[in-house]
């Protein structure tokens, strides 16, 4: 895509700037590019450079999550049946992880097709390599072309929600936060999701995440080494 040189807010300060044309800016477009500057001598140079392993720029257009509706038991009778909204306020309170990917890579790393590049529905994929690439948003910055599988040993696939686990490129490491908004004072090169479930045939109520992050705390707080982690909210 070339622009137009026009938008440049104030001459000669060394900031640049450009304008977009409005029909770029819709709601879940994922817009990448490149930029190339050139001297008066003709002398130029593109960025991101060639070695970089995010070889472009890129920003999400995104107006917002939206409310969520559900029920207990969706279209039974009685309480069980009945709808309830989350607002879009509700849902905003926890930060949110958004997977951008191609439909058949989430499927095949989800185990959801029954065939695929990794096998059949009965030879789902286990490893632990980074077969799957897309965009990963969070907190406002695209960490573009990272490579994600999906998490977990015998229960991989065996609970619907999948969780995640995510590898970061060189150089583009995660700026999390915490959960008082606060940055964590080193960058995560690699992000777990877990999908809150609940094992049903277990009866460890409360498994939904507490086990890891209770139990990380308490190794925290006795002045043994424990890892971060911080609630969030995922969509792809």
């Amino acid at each position: 895509m070339t622009l137009a040189l026009q938008g440049d807010l104030i001459a000669g300060d060394s900031v640049y700037s450009v304008d977009l044309s409005a029909s770029l800016q819709t709601h879940r477009r994922l817009v990448r590019y490149r930029i190339t500057v050139t001297d008066r001598l003709g002398l130029s140079v593109r960025v991101p450079y060639a070695d970089d392993p995010e070889p472009n720029f890129a920003y999400l257009v995104y107006n917002g999550v939206p409310a969520w509706q559900g029920a207990v038991q969706p279209g039974a009778g009685g309480s069980n049946g009945v709808v309830f909204t989350a607002s879009s306020n509700a849902m905003s309170r926890l930060p949110v992880v958004q997977l951008i990917a191609k439909s058949n890579a989430v499927y095949y790393a989800t185990g959801w097709k029954m065939s695929g590049p990794l096998g059949g529905y009965s030879n789902r994929y286990a490893g632990s390599l980074y077969f799957f690439t897309g965009a990963l948003v969070y907190d406002g910055k695209v960490y573009d072309h990272i490579r994600y599988r999906a998490r977990g040993m015998g229960w991989r696939y065996s609970m619907v929600k999948n969780m995640w686990k995510v590898d970061m490129n060189r150089g583009h490491d995660l700026e999390a936060r915490d959960d008082w908004g606060e940055k964590f004072k080193v960058p995560w090169r690699k992000l777990n999701l877990g999908a809150c479930i609940q094992q049903g045939d277990h009866d460890h109520r409360g498994e939904q995440g507490m086990f890891e992050s209770v139990g990380s705390r308490l190794f925290q707080l006795a002045g043994a080494d424990g890892f971060k982690t911080f609630l969030s909210r995922s969509e792809s």
